[in-house]
């Protein structure tokens, strides 16, 4: 194994700190069944008690029953906390409890990471030379990039996280990151002359609010009178925002005054996250937020890819400017200046099995492996086209719809090429019917889908599959274009399964030629100098078609670890639910319409009874014919479990236990917990002898933080990627698995690569299924891979 850097950043004193508390006696009943609202009740408790003794707060359990621990030098008066629907007493015991830091255990552990945590955001947040966009990260005050063409400043910043290694060890981990804001104030797009007809279409953006030199982030509820007019309460004195604002501005006072108008509008905003009475500012001093999503921005987003070297050195750089002057009480912190380095494990790359019982193994020959690593990638596509899927059932009706503006030569030369690439890999596949829609210029997108429904009813195809050809919408607004594309996927979802294509691309790629045969007429060809791109953009359509109709490209040699895999995910008005069976030459997909959540309901929780109903008539059925008497069930939950996965799956084991479907004896479960995006921005990078120090670790690499936690690098080498490995945040909720044999199995998964077998795949199939097939427009918008971006609530100003 090769040594590897990673961004954890040890603190050294945490023995010589004071972490000695008092506890918080409360007392909140606890119903059966009501499980999530005795959760929240408890974080509003705790919440509500850091408020008031204006420091940290960690919830402890002894003795079966519920504490809060605060430092020992923080007082508050005995007081009652509402939550609804009781009103909860608190007090503060006298009693002070000791810590010792250096034999950290499961009594402790909380109250030290509170502790610390508290006040390194807290120290981080009141530095003049960053400004805090959440409770995450962090940015300079100074743009890095800031064009004169561009109408976008990119700011350069860090994210931030305290993680306990191990149950022992306390690092700083600290990731780069990227925030793009609007180089113009608000007051340069709205004025008093024109909110009535624009300002809505601001109102719940978000800003940076620039607050002398306090700057964080708004989220825009409306528009009040000029500054000079608006009046809000202060203290029970009633003042105007424009003198409010220059009161109160300090050391900035003459900058604020140059760009401060009396005739700029007031903004009312409330922190992002938060229910609150809304706060009063000025036009001039907000700018706007972009996400990385915002077509904007999508041009930029190269400024935000760094390779290992350049990153782990502006890592290095934040580390000594902002986290070596931080104090805990009257000691200063020790944080380490080197990175932790050490040797990471790595899975091995796991041996594929294509049609005509044909394999792709990587390694060294002697060891019967038919490629090599670093061309693993190119080989596992070549082994596809040469042999096609494994799939071999048959086709279900097949439509090509296409827009009645594309020339019926062009679609006729489209769907020949299209049919031979799709025969090639899958024989059993006939023909397309082409059908032809209307495009009506500037017609609202809900009654061009209409009229779309119209003609498929006509022509009976309103169930099957279809490659759907989008028109040309360059010339439309982005919002109309989605609006179309949403429009078209809730219209026909999921009778009619959609893969889309672009009447701009597929119109860029041929050309009209003489026809040989024919004198005075012509073809449609694509010219010698476009075909290479183009056999590569139908392949890669052809391959997300044929996924759409379920016909698997290639699967495992070997059966994982554990027999069947769940995936479960939420995508709007659907749920996801993908069965892998064994070695996945088995994988089954089935949506499942759900609520659509209102703002205070988590959008992607699922009830129990919703995922035992699901679970357990999809196992019944697959179990005897696929996987009889298995030696384990994983849920794969993207994103966070509630609890629910958890009720279901011991209900379903239970059930299928009575129905002699599995041995209770000897099948083991878990519920793990996917994060694509993690609060915890952990990066390593492999150590090499060349000229670049550092690089991506190799595809499988992967760090247990504890015994239920772990990172898991899917990209690195042999795949080629820009910037640097993304690792997938893994987490073990619950369940008698062995964690590191649910980990190797996720990274074969990930290796089941079906829409793009040449490039790298950071997610495990089970869960790529569902993003592909509830996204059935997906393939027709461009996109860029989305850099950390953390939506947490912004703590107190």
């Amino acid at each position: 194994m090769r040594n590897h850097t990673l961004n954890l950043f040890k603190v050294n004193n945490l023995s010589d700190l004071n972490f000695s508390y008092k506890l918080v006696e409360f007392n909140l009943p606890y119903l059966e069944g009501q499980e999530d609202r005795f959760n929240k009740q408890l974080q509003k408790i705790s919440q509500q008690v850091a408020l008031l003794s204006g420091g940290p707060a960690a919830l402890i359990k002894r003795e079966n029953r519920y504490w809060i621990a605060i430092p020992a030098d923080k007082i508050f008066e005995e007081t009652s906390i509402n939550v609804v629907p009781y009103n909860i007493r608190v007090s503060l015991l006298p009693d002070v409890y000791q810590v010792n830091a250096s034999s950290i255990d499961k009594n402790n552990v909380d109250v030290i990471y509170k502790f610390l945590d508290f006040e390194i955001r807290k120290q981080l947040s009141r530095n003049l030379r960053i400004w805090k966009l959440n409770s995450s990260q962090f940015f300079l005050k100074q743009p890095i990039v800031s064009r004169t063409d561009s109408i976008i400043d990119i700011y350069e910043g860090f994210s931030y996280k305290l993680v306990l290694l191990h149950g022992s060890t306390f690092y700083i981990c600290i990731d780069l990151s990227t925030k793009y804001v609007d180089r113009h104030v608000l007051s340069y797009y709205v004025n008093t002359g024109n909110v009535q007809t624009i300002g809505n279409s601001f109102k719940g953006k978000r800003f940076l609010y620039l607050n002398g030199d306090n700057w964080y982030a708004t989220e825009l509820e409306g528009f009040g009178e000029d500054i000079q007019s608006h009046e809000f309460n202060n203290n029970g004195d009633s003042i105007s925002v424009y003198n409010y604002i220059l009161n109160n501005a300090r050391t900035r006072k003459e900058d604020i005054k140059r760009v401060l108008k009396p005739s700029d509008l007031t903004i009312l905003y409330k922190y992002p996250g938060r229910t609150m009475e809304p706060h009063s500012g000025a036009c001039s001093l907000a700018k706007m937020l972009y996400s990385t999503q915002d077509k904007e921005v999508q041009s930029l987003h190269r400024y935000s890819i760094k390779d290992p070297n350049i990153r782990f050195e502006a890592i290095g750089k934040y580390i000594r400017e902002y986290f070596q002057n931080i104090r805990y009480g009257n000691i200063a912190l020790k944080i380490s200046l080197n990175p932790l380095v050490e040797k990471v494990p790595n899975f091995s790359m796991p041996e594929l099995k294509y049609n005509n019982d044909r394999t792709l193994k990587a390694g060294h020959y002697s060891n019967g492996a038919n490629t090599t690593l670093r061309e693993f990638a190119g080989e596992r596509k070549h082994l596809l086209i040469e042999n096609g899927v494994i799939n071999k059932s048959m086709f279900d009706e097949q439509f090509l719809i296409v827009p009645d503006s594309m020339d019926r030569k062009l679609v006729e030369a489209f769907k020949k090429n299209a049919e031979h690439q799709i025969k090639a890999l899958a024989p059993a596949f006939t023909s397309f019917t082409v059908i032809r829609y209307p495009v009506r210029a500037n017609q609202a997108a809900t009654f061009q889908i209409q009229e779309i429904e119209h003609i498929l009813r006509r022509q009976n195809a309103l169930n099957g599959f279809a490659l759907f050809v989008l028109p040309d919408m360059t010339s439309e607004s982005p919002r109309s274009a989605r609006s179309f594309h949403d429009c078209l996927k809730n219209q026909f979802y999921p009778d009619l399964k959609v893969q889309c294509a672009s009447a701009y691309k597929i119109n860029s790629f041929f050309r009209s030629f003489p026809n040989a045969e024919a004198q005075n007429m012509f073809e449609y060809r694509v010219p010698e100098d476009k075909k290479p791109k183009f056999k590569s953009y139908l392949t890669n359509l052809v391959l997300e078609h044929l996924i759409v109709n379920r016909k698997w490209p290639y699967a495992l040699s070997k059966n994982l670890h554990y027999d069947i895999y769940i995936g479960i995910d939420v995508h709007d008005r659907y749920a996801g639910f993908t069965f892998f069976f064994k070695n996945g030459e088995n994988i089954f997909f089935f949506p499942e319409q759900v609520p659509l959540k209102n703002r205070s309901q988590r959008s992607e929780k699922l009830k129990a009874n919703l995922l035992n109903k699901v679970i357990y008539e999809k196992l019944k059925m697959f179990i005897p014919k696929f996987c009889p008497t298995p030696n384990g069930i994983v849920i794969i939950r993207d994103g966070r479990s509630f609890g629910e996965e958890n009720k279901a799956l011991s209900s379903v084991i239970s059930s299928l236990a009575t129905d002699g479907l599995v041995d209770l004896s000897q099948i083991k479960y878990s519920v793990i917990d996917l994060h694509k995006q993690s609060a915890v921005p952990l990066r390593i990078a492999s150590h090499t002898n060349g000229f670049n120090k550092l690089e991506n670790p190799i595809a499988g690499a992967f760090k247990k933080i504890n015994e239920t936690e772990a990172f898991l690098y899917n990209t690195g080498f042999p795949f080629q990627i820009r910037g640097s490995a993304k690792p997938l945040h893994l987490t073990q909720i619950v369940g008698n698995t062995e964690f590191p044999k649910v980990i190797e199995d996720i990274f074969c998964q990930s290796i089941l690569a079906f829409s793009a077998p040449d490039r790298s795949n950071s997610l495990p199939i089970t869960i790529k299924l569902i993003d592909t097939l509830l996204e059935p427009l997906s393939g027709a918008i461009e996109g860029v891979e989305e850099e950390e971006e953390f939506e947490d609530s912004l703590g107190n100003y």
